[in-house]
């Protein structure tokens, strides 16, 4: 029979490190516009890179295709064959969630701003199993 664990963290240690975590979140929002732009740049970088690379290579493409719509514009398409150790290194994506849009990081911060607001109405000196429980996946 599996035997219940008993936690006695003291409120302010917890406190602190919810604290931390939310002001991590405020800075998280508050840089997101800049980091979407970083990454934009460096994506965009890396395309340029790729083009200017792709028409030093025109010579050489497999395969070309020249085709015209039916209101006369023209299309042409070129395939070109690089092996990645050819091409310039893709930068390494990062996942930059939109804090004014996800729904879930939104429902974290909040959950995480009420468990704040509770622990520092609270007087006793250690959190409970079941309260420390529903906060750890902050820490």
């Amino acid at each position: 029979m599996a035997r219940g664990i008993t936690v006695k963290v003291p409120t302010a240690k917890l406190l602190a490190q919810l604290e931390a975590k939310l002001a991590e979140m405020d800075k998280e929002r508050d840089s997101y516009a800049t980091r979407k732009a970083a990454y934009g740049k460096t994506m965009n970088d890396w395309e340029q890179a790729v083009i200017t690379k792709a028409k030093k290579s025109l010579s050489s493409a497999s395969n070309t295709n020249v085709s015209m719509n039916h209101w006369g514009a023209s299309t042409i398409k070129v395939e070109f064959i690089f092996t990645p150790d050819n091409l310039p290194a893709r930068p390494k994506y990062e996942d930059i969630v939109d804090p004014n849009t996800s729904y879930k990081w939104k429902e974290d911060y909040e959950e995480l701003s009420q468990a704040i607001r509770l622990l520092k109405m609270t007087d006793d000196e250690v959190v409970s199993t079941a309260t420390y429980r529903s906060v750890t996946r902050f820490l």
